[in-house]
């Protein structure tokens, strides 16, 4: 049964709003990875939003969501994030992106996608021999900053050396902390890997903070 004008209308001012959140979320997540971005683009309304990707027959292009930004002191750090086009990613069109991504000045490639992956797309993505760190973050995931929610603590990633520290002051190996799983989404929303040691605080009625931390696995 063929939409109405009204119905059409209604569904892609919906589509713009999701993704208008989305791209919210991701330039939150940047800016608490530590990466530079515009406070003009933070500040974008909706309305705003929309004249900046436009919305046709298709809905929204997302091809116009490409966020480019470097590490705060650090101009080669840079980071690309790329919004999959389509509802179900080909591989061909992965292949694009990472030809892409060899030509810009990054050292991390995150891609929102929808729907999902071919296992060809995930092992390259997890394949040590890439130059390029690549992330896959599924657009339904990201449509509400989850480090937003009044009961998400603050999350640290320790640096090398503090996490030697809080082994030694502790006595314990990196094996034996609790775990955050790298597949958490405050994990993925900062970017975590494998071996990190985040610091977790979490406010207390009676201690008025106290600090736990886990090791990402």
């Amino acid at each position: 049964m063929r939409k109405t004008l009204n119905e059409l209308e209604n569904s892609l001012m919906d589509t713009l709003t999701r993704v208008y959140h989305v791209w919210k979320t991701v330039l939150d997540m940047l800016k608490d990875r530590g990466y530079v971005t515009n406070d003009l683009d933070h500040q974008t309304t909706l309305d705003e939003f929309r004249e900046r990707v436009g919305v046709g027959a298709d809905g929204v292009d997302r091809g116009k969501l490409t966020i480019k930004a470097v590490r705060e002191g650090s101009a080669d750090d840079g980071i690309i994030v790329l919004f999959a086009k389509d509802d179900k990613m080909k591989t061909e069109v992965f292949r694009s992106y990472a030809e892409e991504v060899q030509g810009q000045e990054c050292k991390r490639a995150i891609v929102v996608y929808r729907g999902q992956l071919s296992s060809v797309i995930v092992q390259f993505v997890n394949s040590s021999e890439q130059k390029v760190k690549w992330e896959l973050l599924l657009e339904d995931e990201l449509i509400v900053n989850v480090t937003k929610h009044v009961l998400v603590p603050e999350h640290i990633k320790l640096t090398d050396e503090e996490k030697q520290a809080v082994l030694k002051k502790y006595q314990v190996k990196e094996s034996q902390l609790p775990r955050l799983l790298k597949s958490d989404p405050i994990a993925k929303y900062y970017g975590f890997e494998r071996g990190d040691v985040i610091k977790i605080i979490r406010k207390s009625e009676t201690a008025g903070r106290y600090v736990t931390y886990r090791a990402v696995f």
